[in-house]
């Protein structure tokens, strides 16, 4: 199976530092539109149900172990080389891709999510779950487009999760979610 984003040593290949959404300006920003999906502290998942009413979807591409690369394990706070689920799904828009997610779930963090979408689970009402940070950075595709994704450290109970969203070019058309 193709990886669309690949690298050895982060979730993405950052072409830039991975900065908070808010500092985000400037030549080479992304656009306005694009840097409010780049800065929804909410759910994605929720804010994506929303602007695309009854034709959201989920695509898995791949669940697979992996062993963690030292800038995820510093992240993380697990030591390099523990082996984490690395779980990648397309978020779909009226059947479009709209955003390609790549997510390193511990085992002791957080059960496999299956089919259905991490943030549903991160988001519950109830749930302990804490975002502890939101980075974005322009990133390398494998075909050498370059494009905007997040990604966002999250705490739930002792342990953590690192997400990451890459957002497609169908998700400037889309309606920008509201702060």
């Amino acid at each position: 199976m193709d990886d669309p984003f690949p690298t050895a040593d982060d979730l993405f290949p950052a072409r830039g530092p991975w900065r908070v959404p808010a500092a985000l300006s400037g030549p080479g920003a992304p656009g306005p539109g694009l840097a409010a999906w780049l800065a929804c502290d909410g759910s994605l998942t929720g804010a994506l149900r929303a602007a695309c009413p009854q034709e959201f979807g989920l695509r898995i591409h791949r669940r697979v172990t992996v062993s963690l690369p030292p800038a995820g394990a510093e992240l993380l706070r697990l030591s390099a080389g523990s082996p984490v689920l690395q779980r990648e799904v397309w978020l779909l828009c009226g059947g479009r891709e709209v955003v390609f997610a790549r997510s390193w779930i511990p085992g002791q963090a957080l059960p496999d999510p299956g089919e259905q979408p991490l943030g549903d689970q991160l988001f519950e009402p109830g749930n302990d779950a804490e975002r502890l940070s939101l980075e974005a950075a322009p990133v390398a595709a494998a075909d050498g487009a370059t494009l905007w994704a997040r990604r966002s450290l999250h705490r739930v109970g002792a342990g953590r999760l690192l997400v990451g969203e890459v957002f497609l070019p169908d998700m400037e058309a889309l309606c920008p979610p509201q702060p």
